[in-house]
């Protein structure tokens, strides 16, 4: 793997106005360019977006200071199905390889998580050695094996109402689906190789994601875990959680004010604590949403009030953070966690209200 020069380039980030007012003049030009296709428009539209919001080059100096190890790493193939533990992962544009590049759906491209399908915890999601297959697993059930279609029937679909192109699986993968999760009309999409979802333009402009909620990366602390637990009557692992890397060695909550940070040799930015829904309390060994856990400790000490990150509503719950990557590569078990520099959340600007 290629070394990183020093001084590291970074990136910052440009004005949200600035890319808003480029992201409506692209969508209506392109609308015009692709007459009434809507997936050929909306991939024009978000290839635009993209390329407006250009990074200005940050140069950080010094070797950093090292607050852990990488003790986990995890991909999920299926977004909200059983995740795949990695000793080594490959970065590209939109995150770890693999990871978030399935998606369920129904007819409507609403998508479907352990939010509304708590079973879908105990779908079990291998790739074949060549990538070219999918065998889904699930109790009750025949394992299936999927030839996973690169081109097919594309379907519009959402994740948080932003639009995405996914490409359909086709019929036995949705009746196998429905069959399982007792829920007529699902279908299983793929990411669409040559459509661009952007990040949030008021978090991370100039970068992409999968059918990830919302950004690349999820990372966690294993010592913020144990302080969690310490407090929380019921024992939480940190599968609930379910991350992209996990770090060992660090100081219970210091990822709070990580802003940016050296993985191996992947820089990162770290764009904002994650808020966290019910998702935490489902087992993700049963499939079974357990109760109020662990959710009822985190909002006694890990609200945007408590933690003093006002760029949400103070009532919002967190646990790890969200973060992009500058470059491609690969990250593995044992890589060194290196921070450049740090932001506290109270530094974070409000948010505006027209946001």
């Amino acid at each position: 793997m290629e070394a990183v020069s020093s001084p590291l380039v970074l990136y910052a980030f440009v004005g949200t106005a600035v890319l808003s007012a480029a992201y409506m003049l692209c969508c209506k030009r392109n609308k015009s360019r692709a007459g009434d296709d809507p997936v050929s428009s909306l991939k024009a539209e978000t290839k635009e977006v993209l390329r407006h919001a250009r990074k200005l080059a940050v140069e950080l100096k010094g070797k950093g200071e090292q607050v852990g190890t990488v003790s986990q790493l995890y991909i999920y193939p299926i977004k909200s199905c059983k995740g795949v533990r990695l000793e080594c992962a490959k970065l590209f544009a939109r995150g770890i390889m693999h990871d978030r590049q399935f998606m369920v759906s129904d007819e409507a491209g609403n998508f479907y998580t352990q939010r509304a399908l708590p079973t879908m915890a105990l779908i079990d999601v291998q790739f074949s050695p060549d990538f070219n297959s999918l065998k889904l697993t699930a109790p009750g059930m025949l394992p299936i094996e999927l030839p996973i279609q690169l081109q097919g029937i594309e379907r519009i679909v959402r994740v948080w109402g932003q639009q995405c192109v996914g490409v359909d699986q086709g019929e036995v993968a949705a009746e196998w689906l429905s069959a399982y999760l007792k829920k007529s009309g699902l279908k299983l999409v793929r990411f669409a190789d040559d459509f661009i979802r952007p990040t949030s333009l008021d978090y991370a402009p100039g970068y992409q994601t999968g059918f990830a909620d919302g950004f690349p990366f999820l990372i966690a602390a294993e010592s913020s875990l144990v302080d969690l637990n310490n407090r929380c009557p019921e024992h939480i692992p940190m599968n609930r959680f379910r991350p992209n890397i996990v770090v060992n060695g660090s100081t219970a909550w210091d990822e709070d004010e990580w802003d940016v940070l050296k993985i191996g040799n992947i820089p990162m930015k770290m764009v904002k604590p994650c808020s966290r829904c019910k998702l935490p309390s489902t087992n993700q060994e049963t499939g079974v949403q357990t109760g109020v856990e662990p959710m009822q400790t985190l909002r006694s000490f890990r609200t945007g009030k408590d933690i003093q990150y006002t760029r949400d509503p103070p009532n919002e719950i967190y646990f790890g953070q969200n973060a992009v990557h500058s470059r491609d590569g690969t990250i593995k078990i044992g890589d060194s966690v290196t921070v450049y520099s740090r932001r506290p959340l109270s530094a974070f600007p409000p948010r505006n209200k027209d946001d």
